[in-house]
């Protein structure tokens, strides 16, 4: 018969590279699946078999192979074998999405069975990104959860990825800077608040005797916007451009002499623009991003604001930023 159960254990397929930090994250999070779902057995355990092929991104392929014992996920990259492993978590040990959050009781036993016949493959999904922002994070700061205030964050993010998402904002402020390496270290992009656009820290922050003028600082913030795309070379980033105040505020409110919507809408053109250009200079095929809310979605809608035109379309850009 072929089962799961204590005795089962994920590993790659032979001549397979080694499995990566990400699939880790879901093979540890599948062990604890197992431990919470069925008791200590002396039966032979399904061994999870995890294998490269031919499908689209973040797609699957589950397979059974009763004479050997195994159930195959095959995949073409880390999001597709976690989504995989997640699959069969939910299917076959009955663990919920939300098992964590909902407090979720399990009754164990000594295995759970699998169909000799089990083939499943995924859809493709019909949305690219797919995810959430942590924001206002106030309640779960405050929640002293074993120690460990990292354990809670991975549980959000392990969350995320057993529903299916695949990026989120990790947060506000300097939580963001804190649980992004996280984030992406569990296989998730990341993206950015609006407040702190490329995942910049704040110029009042590290500037606290300057005022936050563009005008007057414009080294010190480009500075910032190149250190936050220095420090996120590796992560799966889909970049947020953009600039506002240093209290999630319009920026002219910092600079009063920004005083007409053509004037706000210039300087934020050229931000954004010049963020554009500062992104893909280190990453050519990076996914960019902005904000349409409050006040810039008012600017947007009187004609004041200029996007760059590969937001858009592909290929490089001929725009240019009149400072």
């Amino acid at each position: 018969m072929l089962a799961l159960n204590q005795n089962s254990r994920i590993q790659m397929g032979p001549g397979e590279r080694q499995m990566s930090k990400a699939v880790c994250f879901a093979a540890e999070a599948f062990r604890r699946d197992l431990n919470h779902t069925c008791l200590e057995s002396g039966l032979p355990g399904a061994c999870v078999v995890l294998r490269q092929g031919k499908l689209e991104k973040e797609m699957f392929r589950i397979h059974a192979e009763a004479e050997r014992q195994e159930i195959g996920i095959t995949a073409s990259d880390d999001l597709g074998f976690i989504y995989g492993i997640y699959w069969l978590s939910r299917n076959i040990l009955g663990v919920k999405d939300l098992w964590f959050w909902n407090d979720q009781i399990f009754c164990r036993k000594d295995s759970y069975a699998v169909p000799e016949n089990l083939t499943f493959t995924s859809e493709k999904a019909p949305v690219r990104f797919r995810g959430w922002f942590i924001n206002d994070e106030v309640l779960l700061d405050h929640w002293n959860y074993r120690n460990d205030d990292s354990l809670k964050w991975q549980m959000v993010f392990e969350t995320l990825l057993r529903m299916g998402g695949n990026m989120t904002i990790p947060g506000t402020d300097e939580n963001s800077r804190t649980y992004d390496i996280l984030a992406s270290d569990m296989g998730l992009y990341i993206s950015h608040h609006h407040a702190q656009p490329l995942g910049a820290e704040m110029f009042a922050r590290v500037y606290p005797n300057e005022k936050p003028s563009i005008l007057l600082h414009h080294d010190l913030f480009r500075g910032l916007w190149q250190e936050a795309i220095d420090r996120q070379k590796g992560m799966k980033v889909i970049w947020s451009l953009g600039f506002r105040g240093q209290g999630d505020y319009s920026f002219w409110d910092d600079d009063p002499s920004y005083d007409t919507d053509e004037k706000r809408g210039q300087l934020l053109s050229n931000v954004i623009l010049e963020q554009y250009d500062m992104v893909h200079a280190q990453a050519p095929d990076a996914v960019c991003c902005t904000n349409l809310y409050g006040e810039v979605m008012e600017l947007y809608e009187k004609g004041c604001l200029q996007l760059p035109r590969t937001l858009f379309t592909s290929g490089p850009t001929t725009d240019t930023a009149k400072w």
